[in-house]
């Protein structure tokens, strides 16, 4: 219960992030859903990561809207990107924001990284970006 409630009140929407920028944006969005800065949110994110099948479940029944939460936050970052000209479309939309997650909890569980701002700029600078401009986009 201490979880679900610390995990309502934390959510990716109410970090108002908008710097200008996909990939600050990205890197700030990311970092505050992991719990960058927040001890308490941290170790609830590592706690979910170690075993995220069983506590995917647990949240979509006790955390109703958490993943949708986080995924909206993530759609208007890149929304924000496309209409500044920042970047083309990407075809699999869906398919790119599923990019950094995706690595961050590979590497949690294959090789034991603890999720860090380091390890959200590695996967948003080593992938998602060259992956985003490499399709046609402009900017960073």
């Amino acid at each position: 219960e201490l979880l679900a409630d610390a995990l309502v009140r934390y959510s990716a929407s109410d970090a108002g992030i908008d710097t200008g920028n996909l990939r600050d944006d990205l890197v700030q969005v990311y970092g505050h859903s992991y719990g960058i800065g927040n001890h308490v949110i941290q170790a609830a994110m590592q706690e979910i990561l170690s075993n995220v099948r069983q506590h995917l479940d647990w949240l979509e029944q006790f955390v109703p809207g958490r993943i949708t939460q986080r995924r909206a936050a993530a759609r208007a970052l890149f929304d924000r990107a496309l209409a500044r000209g920042e970047i083309a479309p990407p075809a699999e939309l869906n398919l790119v924001m599923d990019l950094v997650p995706a690595l961050l909890l590979h590497g949690f569980n294959t090789r034991g990284q603890k999720v860090s701002r380091a390890s959200i700029a590695r996967c948003v600078d080593g992938v998602l970006m060259p992956l985003l401009h490499a399709g046609g986009g402009h900017g960073r």
